[in-house]
């Protein structure tokens, strides 16, 4: 027997779907993050043939808990409040609604909790019915389960256009080996796209990074796992890294390609600030906002993770894709990571420098080739490496002055 369940549709319709700030790539996020949640520890993002609508439908299996008895109502209310203060990816009941709705005019779900209950779901928005599945139905529904427990979500009738579809299924495996780096590379569970196994990425590299100096490799210029900031909220837990990458003059194709490519579902991007929440990546910024010099620097990279305990402080809307941090936390994390920036920059200027040095001695050199004898070319390099010591890089025309002038006397 059928049971149907209120929605609220007109407040969903009128002022809550509208505003959730979705991405078709965001609202598959929310479905995994649900599968995450039901314990997975593998999903499968399949993108499939249809004979109906654009011609693609979309499945997201996983090998879960389903959905328990007790939370069939709340999963399917929008903004169904939460009894626990567990750490949590979805958090405000928005996932499984909102992001069938948004990507798909037709979704099924069926959930098996054991082998002897299984169940199917139609959550549209104005109502949901839930039901046992029949015994006619039921060797095709138990035949998608490739366990005794899991969910399986189908999306029909895609909302966006084939060439959209084409583009969001080439995308998917990098955006989720990106986003859901830390339970990817943790082993904590596999995601499949297409049956291929995602590879997760870390965008700081922090497996590789080590103490040093060394510009050739990535340098870890400090980890935190329970860093406090004081907000005017009260006291907020966090942990907080901060790498920087090889610097692209020592890097080959390969290496640029590894380092400044990090694919953020639209291609490459230069973002320097990750935000975690619950070990789960759920924005970038792409400007260092923490020094007081407001710098642009594709080398630094920072990462913020927060729980659900951090919502209150963080999120100001129903919105999962974008966080806004307060000023008194970003006075905060000023404090704490501004030393470490500046000295990242002046290496990074030193180096700038002694390139821009060697560029300039390269072309002393090569004017005075064919004019000039090697002792004498030498001679004028040394001049210029002399002089150089004693000025300021960045006063050209002194500098300039003072290099004529040593160069008449040794001459």
């Amino acid at each position: 027997m059928s049971e149907k369940i209120e929605t609220t549709a007109s407040k969903v319709k009128d002022r809550i779907l509208p505003n959730l700030g979705y991405t078709p790539r965001m609202a598959l996020f929310e479905l995994i993050d649900n599968s995450i949640e039901a314990g997975a520890s593998r999903i499968d993002i399949l993108f499939k043939k249809s004979k109906i609508g654009n011609g693609y439908m979309i499945e997201i299996i996983d090998n879960g808990t389903g959905i328990a008895p007790d939370r069939i109502i709340a999963a399917n209310q929008i903004a169904a409040d939460r009894k626990d203060d567990k750490p949590n990816l979805g958090k405000y009941g928005v996932g499984l609604k909102s992001s069938a709705s948004f990507i798909a005019r037709d979704c099924m779900v069926y959930w098996m909790n054991n082998e002897d209950d299984l169940f199917w779901m139609v959550p549209n928005v104005e109502e949901v019915i839930v039901s046992r599945v029949n015994e006619k139905s039921d060797r095709y529904a138990r035949g998608l389960f490739p366990s005794l427990h899991g969910t399986v979500i189908r999306l029909e009738r895609l909302k966006i256009m084939s060439d959209e579809v084409e583009l969001l299924k080439s995308e998917m495996p990098s955006s989720v080996g990106v986003y859901y780096n830390r339970f990817l590379l943790s082993g904590r569970c596999q995601i499949f796209v297409d049956n291929v196994e995602v590879k997760g990425i870390d965008p700081l590299f922090l497996d590789e990074a080590v103490k040093t100096d060394d510009t050739r490799k990535v340098r870890l210029i400090f980890q935190r796992k329970n860093t406090r900031f004081q907000t005017s909220d009260g006291i907020l837990d966090a942990t907080l890294a901060m790498t920087q990458a090889p610097l692209s003059v020592h890097l080959d194709k390969n290496g640029k390609q590894k380092y400044y490519s990090t694919v953020d579902g639209k291609g490459k991007v230069l973002s320097h600030v990750y935000v975690y929440r619950n070990d789960r990546l759920i924005t970038t910024v792409s400007i260092l906002l923490f020094s007081g010099r407001g710098f642009r620097t594709n080398s630094i990279r920072l990462e913020l993770g927060f729980t659900s305990a951090a919502d209150g402080i963080l999120f100001k809307d129903i919105k999962k894709a974008s966080v806004e941090f307060p000023p008194t936390l970003l006075t905060s994390i000023r404090h704490e990571v501004g030393e470490a920036i500046d000295e990242c920059m002046d290496l990074h200027e030193k180096v700038v420098s002694k390139r821009k040095e060697n560029a300039l001695k390269s072309s002393i050199k090569s004017a005075l080739a064919g004019k000039f004898g090697k002792k004498d070319v030498d001679k004028v390099l040394k001049v210029f490496v002399e002089t150089k010591k004693g000025h300021d890089s960045k006063d050209v025309e002194a500098f300039t002055a003072s290099f004529f002038e040593n160069l008449k006397k040794s001459l």
